[in-house]
């Protein structure tokens, strides 16, 4: 699986290789040649911000998913906390208790 980095630059080389090859192949005026060089642009520029926008949702997501998983431990080990500390308690009154006799 790609991380976002590497599907960052498979974009960007992606995108580069079509506005070559385009140039290469359909040889056109400079004028021409600009126009569809700023639409390749444009159109890659908006691609981008479409997956930047949809990786950084997912980072958010991810973000409070782990927030929640954290808080759901931390909960989980107070209340074990607990129970080992009311246990011990208990033993201790117990075994105190046995002297006793």
């Amino acid at each position: 699986m790609a991380t976002n980095g590497q599907s960052f630059w498979g974009f960007i080389a992606t995108v580069s290789a079509g506005v070559v090859t385009g140039l290469l192949l359909a040889p056109k005026t400079g004028k021409e040649a600009r126009k569809d060089l700023k639409q390749t642009f444009d159109k890659a520029n908006k691609k981008f911000d479409r997956k930047s926008k949809k990786w950084r949702k997912e980072g958010e997501k991810l973000q409070k998913d782990l927030q929640k998983q954290a808080d759901n431990t931390v909960k989980d080990l107070q209340k074990k906390g607990k129970e080992l500390q009311k246990d011990a308690k208990k033993q201790t009154e117990e075994f105190t208790k046995n002297l006793k006799k």
